[in-house]
């Protein structure tokens, strides 16, 4: 997906399915992207009463996209949205971010480089049934299933208290990889991304080259109100989540991986350079 001037990605992880629209307020003005083109569409994906749920719009071409309206009433304790300009794959709904595999969803932005040219060695590495449940054709989705090969060499994928460790290993393991197969065929690496990807308990975020900026909340409770406190993590790449001066606004540095946990523990770990 090619970047642009709009909201690229976001997730989001909280602790009350009912307070989603005062999680997102903080991040308001990022969340949206303007007038859709004739390669643009959206996505939303969310966890609700145990099912997993989509609303997305494979082509948009009308009026401005506010995903702060679009989500503001979902119920849920985790969400990704997403904002799609295709440059890999069709418009339809198999390629509209965000993916799901078993109870992982997942959004990228940033073409890989190189791609067309190690699509078929990439598909070759990854394990023969993949191909059934991946119904896409973009880039995104193999990213994907790269980091779900790799997780699930090292634990159980449907485990909801899977370790954060063991998420941050294996998406160092798919960056690495990709920038080699993109080396293999003369690109300098992989290019620029942003990924955000969660199973509902934890939340992983990536940034390289695209900004990314997050929001942390953890309010007081007023028992009179609200008698359990919001805590909420909030991720957003968007062009301009750098110059982000909201309250509770952390930017994350170029090159990381900011790791959300099941108590909603939020802390950057580098990308790193890994070997393959």
């Amino acid at each position: 997906m090619e970047v642009g001037a709009k909201v690229y990605l976001f997730g989001l992880l909280l602790n009350d399915s009912h307070r989603v629209a005062d999680a997102l307020l903080p991040a308001r003005a990022l969340l949206k992207a303007p007038a859709g083109g004739d390669r643009d569409g959206w996505g939303l994906g969310y966890f609700e009463g145990g099912e997993v749920l989509f609303n997305k719009r494979p082509r948009h071409e009308g009026g401005e996209v506010d995903f702060y309206e679009l989500a503001a009433d979902i119920r849920t304790q985790a969400l990704i949205g997403h904002r799609r300009t295709a440059t890999v794959g069709e418009l339809r709904e198999e390629n509209t971010h965000p993916f799901r595999m078993r109870s992982w969803l997942f959004a990228h932005s940033g073409t890989v480089r190189g791609f067309g040219d190690f699509r078929a060695k990439l598909d070759a590495e990854l394990p023969a049934h993949f191909e059934r449940m991946r119904p896409g054709d973009t880039d995104s989705e193999r990213i994907f299933h790269q980091f779900m090969a790799y997780l699930g060499e090292k634990t159980r994928t449907d485990d909801p208290n899977v370790k954060i460790t063991a998420l941050i290993d294996a998406m160092r393991r798919t960056v690495a990889r990709l920038d080699a197969l993109a080396s293999s065929v003369g690109a300098i690496d992989a290019g620029p991304m942003a990924i955000v990807l969660t199973n509902g308990r934890q939340l992983l975020g990536v940034t390289r080259g695209l900004p990314m900026v997050a929001f942390a909340r953890n309010d007081t409770p007023i028992p009179a109100y609200e008698p359990a406190a919001l805590k909420s993590v909030l991720l957003v790449s968007a062009p301009d989540a750098h110059r982000s001066s909201a309250p509770g606004a952390v930017n994350i540095p170029d090159g990381s991986i900011a790791a959300v946990d099941r108590n909603l523990h939020f802390a950057v770990h580098p990308l790193g350079k890994q070997a393959i």
